[in-house]
């Protein structure tokens, strides 16, 4: 993205900067899941026997929803349904993905065109660039956020698990640069001594103001911001022993925030910074504090992802300036950070995207896509690449040094993405997928992941397919089909019942 252009170019169609265009394609058949035979194990980068947790097998299943999206978002309720959001449709499956319905549909909601103002002056055409999706875990309440332009932001809610939705009367409140993030937390340590009955938690609404991250904060559920300020106010300053320019390109895009037990809210930053960074709140977003991670092997992603344990260590995952994934972790709300561990397999070159779940303290599992073929950065990769989902469990991530288990989801042979992944903006032709994948669990504790399969017509079990073959948008999951759980007393999960 061309994430610092001059405001006159941000006056431009939203294509120039966020996922805008939703091209319709065919859906894919479901592939079978795929066999733990391929399981790999390090720990401190030294190579280790499969831990036996894992000796049942993993296999792990990808489902098409049969919709085209990118930029897709995952959400899970109590019930177990699994909603997922890209371009102006939400999915829902309440069989772990062997069958979907479609759950809201923004156009069929406003229309073509809508006309929120009074005087009948139609603001613009309905379209979806940044779709968001966000399951509250504590209520239920599914959140779905559109970006109808760089000026307006329209936000919708369930409360019935998808059967109905309703807007925030809220329309166009608060001015939009790009890269929108909506989560709900607790109310924080150092908030307010009791909720607002309206809504039990608060809501966050974090973005890109062009070079800075904001984030507003609603006590009523989204139905209206309470304020709206600046995250990164002390992120010049934070760099401490750091050049003064180190931390001058880093902030203007976020990751989505993570509350933890206690109400802090975490605010991950990559992208221009030194290494990972993380913006801090204990008061519901009134105040943020940045905390600079170690600087050991850079940062370049544009969406790092952090979640929280219950007993409150957070993990953040994120792409370094090699084009490789790391984790830290914090038990001290970032005052210090463990690690960095490196998590992609050795012979993983280069690459892109950071997602990131847990269960139960210490079990958590993260998804990245990495390709053996190059190590350049993915938006110059060679035209013969092949890109594929890889999946990471760690059952002990809280010990001193961790084991991390990579299963390789998808095939060489029906690969995610052949060619270069566009991270810069504009209207580059691979820039099909956009710029991120996302990942939660379920109740009975299987890891979710949601991407984009850019490889699939004229493209899977092609062994001479190009770049310009890559060009699908087939909005899909990866979801644990059976193996270990990642809450402990769920045991060994079997594969689910009923057909596609």
């Amino acid at each position: 993205m061309q994430w610092r252009a001059p405001l006159a170019f941000l006056s431009l169609a939203c294509l120039a900067l966020a996922g805008c265009v939703q091209e319709n394609q065919p859906p894919t058949t479901t592939l079978p899941p795929v066999p733990a035979s391929n399981l790999v194990s390090y720990r401190d980068g030294a190579l280790v026997a499969v831990p036996e947790e894992f000796a049942a097998g993993l296999a792990m299943a990808v489902r098409s929803t049969g919709h085209a999206g990118a930029e897709p978002n995952v959400g899970i309720t109590s019930t177990g349904s699994i909603f997922v959001t890209s371009g102006m449709v939400t999915m829902k499956s309440e069989n772990l993905g062997l069958n979907w319905t479609e759950s809201f549909n923004m156009t069929a909601f406003w229309g073509p065109a809508y006309n929120p103002e009074p005087t009948g002056t139609v603001r613009g055409i309905t379209r979806s660039s940044d779709p968001m999706l966000w399951v509250d875990p504590d209520t239920d309440r599914i959140f779905t956020d559109h970006m109808t332009g760089l000026y307006c932001s329209k936000l919708f809610y369930s409360d019935d698990d998808g059967a109905t939705w309703t807007p925030s009367p809220m329309d166009c409140g608060i001015p939009v640069n790009d890269h929108q993030k909506v989560a709900t937390a607790r109310y924080g340590p150092d908030g307010p001594p009791s909720a607002n009955p309206v809504y039990p938690n608060v809501v966050y609404y974090c973005y890109n103001k062009l070079v800075s991250t904001n984030c507003a904060v609603s006590f009523n559920g989204g139905l209206s911001f309470q304020y709206d300020r600046p995250a990164t106010v002390g992120l010049a300053s934070a760099g401490e022993g750091l050049a003064p320019e180190a931390m001058a390109a880093c902030g203007g895009i976020n990751g989505h925030p993570a509350g933890a037990p206690d109400g802090t809210v975490y605010v991950p930053l990559n992208l221009g910074c030194p290494g990972p960074v993380v913006l801090v709140t204990t008061d519901n977003g009134l105040t943020w504090t940045a905390r600079v991670g170690p600087t050991d092997h850079g940062a370049a992603e544009i969406d790092p992802d952090i979640t929280v344990t219950p007993d409150g260590t957070a993990y953040m995952l994120y792409r370094g300036s090699d084009h490789l994934q790391y984790l830290v972790r914090s038990k001290d709300r970032f005052a210090t950070f463990e690690g960095p561990w490196k998590v992609s397999l050795p012979e993983v070159r280069s690459t892109v995207f950071t997602v990131i779940t847990s269960g139960d303290d210490g079990r958590i599992a993260m998804a990245y896509l990495g390709t053996e073929d190059s190590k350049k950065e993915p938006s110059v990769a060679e035209n013969g690449t092949r890109w594929n989902l890889y999946t990471v469990f760690s059952l002990d991530a809280n010990a001193e040094t961790p084991t991390f288990t990579t299963l390789q989801v998808t095939s060489d042979e029906a690969p995610v993405q052949i060619g270069c992944v566009w991270l810069n903006g504009g209207g580059n032709p691979c820039r099909n997928m956009l710029d991120f994948i996302d990942m939660h669990t379920t109740p009975d504790g299987r890891p979710v992941v949601a991407f984009t399969d850019g490889c699939a017509k004229d493209c899977d079990y092609n062994a001479t397919a190009t770049n310009e073959q890559s060009r699908s948008r087939l909005t899909t999951i990866a979801i644990v089909d059976s193996g270990p759980s990642l809450y402990a007393e769920k045991g060994v999960l079997a594969a689910p019942s009923g057909k596609a």
